[in-house]
């Protein structure tokens, strides 16, 4: 499949919330529990929608070559004092396909261009051999502790990091 990539823009939105919940609700089976899934799928996006108004960071989104062929995943990330790759998401009839290596080399590129040298990212388990293919090192493991509204959900997490230098 070829892929065309592009920085997000708000119009995008709808497609970037419909891709994100597709993403999330096949990870259930890839090792999610259902409250895992819950809880994930009940994080808010409001910053990823305010960054996208604001235009900070980088997003970028990518589409099948053909015209009209909509929003198939993105990526965000934010900048600061620790640059994080805060999402990365493929629809699931996209995957294997590509996308999220090139996704992932398009915010980097656009980070390093914002002279950005080192990003950071939180990898779920079964992303993290994704990330290590894309040349993230690390693997401290921590719970990052979300909540599906019964109450509190451990997620268990690696913190990786590349040097974009």
């Amino acid at each position: 499949m070829r892929w065309h990539l592009r920085s997000a823009c708000v119009d995008d939105w709808p497609a970037i919330e419909a891709t994100h919940r597709a993403a999330i609700a096949t990870a259930a089976a890839n090792g999610l529990s259902p409250r895992e899934q819950a809880a994930w799928l009940a994080m808010p996006l409001a910053d990823l929608r305010a960054g996208l108004e604001a235009s900070e960071g980088a997003c970028v989104v990518g589409e099948a070559a053909q015209p009209g062929s909509g929003v198939a995943g993105y990526a965000w990330a934010s900048v600061g004092v620790r640059p994080h790759l805060r999402g990365l998401y493929v629809d699931p009839r996209a995957r294997r396909q590509g996308l999220g290596v090139l996704l992932t080399r398009a915010i980097e590129q656009s980070l390093r261009a914002q002279g950005v040298d080192m990003l950071f990212v939180a990898a779920a388990r079964d992303a993290v051999d994704f990330y290590l293919g894309c040349e993230y090192v690390g693997g401290r493991e921590f719970v990052l502790h979300l909540n599906d509204g019964a109450g509190p959900v451990p997620l268990l997490l690696r913190k990786m990091w590349k040097r974009l230098d």
